[in-house]
């Protein structure tokens, strides 16, 4: 099951290095960066800068749509527009699941930041927010190597991909082929407790959890190492 969370803790540094982008906003590490959150992403059009944006697209009666599936978004006339027009990137380090009663989170050891796709809506411009903006997830049903853990995964735009998905000219029919491709990249999950996920402000340390078990992806779940891991 895929949680409604997400990690990104990074320092600017380190992410503006991986993306080649620049922040123009604070930014403070996001452990657990959960709806409603204001978070970096880069917009399409916008490769190089890396924005604030609340997680969460507003719906009726004060509802945030968190995430859109990926699959018929071109039908979804809640999503069609902004798959055409307003494509976004959320760096992350990784996403959260719930697996067999237990919670895990999944990173890429060979990519400490990852990008997942997204659809964005523009909010009330401010002088404290002038480029602010409100963003949704894309998932999908998950396949290949994480079929066994989560019925649902985040849409992963990988490091060669990144400018075709922001291109704002690129044929819609390339960019739902971005959307379909398998998780190819090798993943670890490291199984963490649920208090994280509702701490008011999750640090670092509350990953490095004393007997945490590492699973790395040719043995997840069933078989475990013990082992150091770096993700942040």
């Amino acid at each position: 099951m895929l949680l409604p969370f997400y990690s990104i803790g990074s320092d600017t540094v380190r992410i503006e290095d991986q993306l080649n982008a620049e922040f123009t906003m604070h930014f403070e590490p996001a452990y657990v960066a959960s709806p409603a959150m204001n978070l970096p992403v880069i917009l399409t059009g916008s490769t190089a800068k890396i924005i604030p944006g609340t997680w969460g697209i507003p719906g009726p009666k004060g509802s945030l749509k968190i995430w859109f599936r990926s699959e018929g978004i071109i039908k979804n006339k809640d999503t069609r527009f902004g798959i055409r027009r307003n494509r976004c990137l959320i760096p992350a380090n990784g996403f959260f699941i719930g697996h067999k009663e237990k919670y895990y989170f999944i990173y890429f050891p060979a990519e400490p930041v990852i990008t997942l796709a997204g659809i964005f809506r523009n909010g009330k411009k401010s002088k404290e927010a002038p480029e602010n903006c409100h963003f949704a997830m894309l998932i999908k049903s998950s396949s290949s190597k994480m079929a066994g853990l989560t019925s649902n995964v985040p849409v992963i735009i990988t490091s060669g991909s990144r400018r075709k998905y922001l291109n704002g000219e690129r044929p819609l029919m390339d960019i739902t082929h971005l959307l379909q491709r398998e998780i190819k990249q090798d993943f670890n999950g490291i199984e963490i407790l649920p208090d994280i996920l509702i701490k008011k402000h999750p640090q670092k340390a509350d990953f490095y959890l004393r007997h945490s078990k590492i699973f790395p992806a040719q043995k997840f779940p069933e078989k475990e190492i013990l082992g150091s891991y770096y993700y942040f």
